[in-house]
Order: structure tokens, then C-alpha cells, then sequence
């Protein structure tokens, strides 16, 4: 369970830090991100966590798109 302010509650999900694996990008980071995403719902800044993964991971990262694809699924 995340501990953390709701809006930077994102950056902090498992697989996007750089001390883990490039792949460590696991369908339950998935999942988490659905539930953040479903229960925050309009309250969720996404473009503010989606600058803070880009500027962590870069803009080109596959995490990005994923992260977009989540939130147009909404």
C-alpha cells in the first residue's frame, strides 16, 4: 500500500524506478495503477505523474505509452 500524497502516488509504483529491472513491469503494476487511476478518477493530475515518469524514465520509455494507454482507458 502506498503511502504518499495522492498525486505523486504513481511515480513511486513498483517497476518504474530505476534501481529495478528494466522489465520489472509487472501486470500487478498494472493493476495498481487501473485501481489509482479508477479510484482518484478527475481528482488524479495525469498529466502532472506522467511529467514525473517521463522526466524519470524519459519520454521515449515504454512506460509512457502504457501510461497514456491507461488513462485514455478510463
Amino acid at each position: 500500500m502506498w503511502r504518499c500524497r495522492p498525486q505523486s502516488a504513481c511515480v513511486s509504483w513498483p517497476g518504474c524506478c530505476e534501481t529495478q529491472s528494466e522489465s520489472s513491469f509487472r501486470p500487478k503494476d498494472i493493476a495498481d495503477l487501473q485501481r489509482l487511476i479508477g479510484v482518484r478518477g478527475a481528482a488524479l493530475d495525469v498529466r502532472y505523474v506522467r511529467a514525473h515518469i517521463a522526466a524519470m524514465m524519459g519520454e521515449d520509455d515504454e512506460r509512457i505509452a502504457r501510461w497514456d494507454a491507461l488513462v485514455a482507458s478510463k
